[in-house]
């Protein structure tokens, strides 16, 4: 390539915490137009062939893979653990700045191990030989740097390029040797590792398997470069019944403190109306924050879909909502898109007809939560029947589902349960 082509700007985008602290920040690689094009063919090019390559417990950036069925299956877990009394825990890693501490040279190798052909991984060593970056901080463009080793944010391949680097931490712990630290289901199968890009999960037996665990990461770390940020490392005990108590090498989550797994809260009897609540702050504020800038109907339609409720469906697909607070999502929905009101203690009286507010042909298509939740429970059931001999979670959602109603012998069917 050109020595313009091999040059990007990165961008810095603050990620939360001290502003002051450089680890806070996510750097994005602006790269030239003919690069991106280039990486974005690769990508296409192995993103056809990436499920048959990475182990089905990595959802993360494989086509056809969901990120909800990794935590329906570690609230299984959980549910499961407490249900037989075993143990169990769960060890949430933080590998720090994951994309940036990729090795090339253990990526070129993982790529040939899975038998990426030599002329695909030659195109990839081109994009990624004598690379420079320029910071763009305030505008302006810092002095050149000449990067030794990650995968560039910003960059289509870079998200593959990372799940196949990271892939052999997995096969390392579903090892025949190592797989037994892990909760082993109904079915006789093992889990011991959940894996979404980046946020990897130990599952474990015991407190001495999660230790053995955490010494085959290091091991990982120390052949791949990566690096484990072991102070903010979290331990789960999945087990509600079992006591929770520390112990030395394990950051152990205390009772009642939430711990976010994917954007999902878990926690060692954590209080169940607290994803809720976390949820009902947010729905509420988003009204204050956003409400004045839809002026037309039709304006505050589309935002109260992009903006209010967007925010919702990824914790109510995996979570059950009471319905008294669904009701109150919804009066407050009608009550914006019909009367401009951004405040639950306004009041409204609504005098168009219900089944005109909602219809979406010829109503005024106010959005209907109630109707969306049993859309994602009826796809979650769906996917649990479809998927149950190949997935985990489905198949040990209906081993619950079976333990739950033996006597009305028909666990399978899913209109029941609805």
């Amino acid at each position: 390539m050109l020595s313009h082509q091999r040059h990007s700007a990165v961008v810095l985008l603050f990620k939360g915490g001290d502003r002051a602290m450089p680890g806070n920040y996510r750097p994005i690689a602006l790269l030239p137009v003919e690069v991106k094009v280039l990486a974005k063919a690769l990508a296409c090019r192995l993103a056809a062939v990436l499920a048959a390559i990475i182990h089905p417990m990595q959802a993360g950036f494989v086509r056809g893979r969901r990120l909800h069925d990794h935590v329906v299956l570690l609230q299984n877990l959980a549910q499961h653990c407490t249900d037989v009394g075993d143990e169990g825990y769960a060890t949430f890693l933080d590998m720090y700045k994951a994309y940036d501490m990729v090795n090339w040279d253990w990526m070129y190798k993982v790529l040939d191990a899975v038998n990426i052909g030599p002329g695909f991984i030659s195109w990839v060593q081109l994009l990624y030989r004598d690379p420079s970056i320029q910071l763009l901080i305030n505008g302006t463009l810092a002095p050149s740097l000449s990067p030794t080793r990650g995968v560039k944010q910003g960059c289509p391949l870079s998200s593959l390029l990372f799940v196949l680097s990271i892939e052999p931490l997995g096969q390392f712990l579903r090892h025949p040797t190592h797989v037994g630290s892990g909760i082993m289901l109904p079915d006789g199968r093992f889990v011991s590792t959940l894996f979404f890009a980046d946020d990897t999960t130990l599952i474990s037996n015991s407190r001495a398997s999660a230790l053995h665990q955490l010494t085959l990461v290091d091991t990982y770390c120390q052949a791949s470069g990566a690096k484990l940020n072991v102070a903010k490392c979290k331990t789960l005990v999945l087990n509600s019944r079992q006591g929770e108590t520390a112990h030395p090498g394990l950051n152990v989550v205390p009772i009642g403190q939430p711990v976010k797994y994917l954007g999902v809260y878990f926690g060692h009897n954590l209080d169940p109306a607290y994803s809720v609540r976390q949820l009902n702050d947010r729905f509420y504020d988003a009204f204050r924050q956003w409400g004045s800038r839809a002026r037309t109907l039709r304006g505050r339609v589309l935002l109260v879909n992009a903006v209010v409720l967007s925010m919702l469906w990824h914790t109510t697909a995996v979570t059950a909502i009471p319905a008294d607070q669904v009701a109150k999502w919804q009066s407050m929905v009608t009550k914006y898109v019909l009367g401009r009101k951004t405040a639950p203690t306004e009041s409204m009286v609504v005098l168009v007809n219900a089944t005109f507010q909602f219809d979406k042909s010829t109503g005024l298509r106010v959005p209907h939560i109630a109707s969306t939740l049993r859309k994602q429970r009826l796809v979650r059931l769906r996917n649990m029947l479809a998927e149950a001999d190949s997935s985990l979670w489905a198949s040990l959602s209906l081993a619950q589902f079976a333990r739950c109603s033996p006597l009305l012998g028909r666990p399978h069917d899913f209109l029941h349960y609805f």
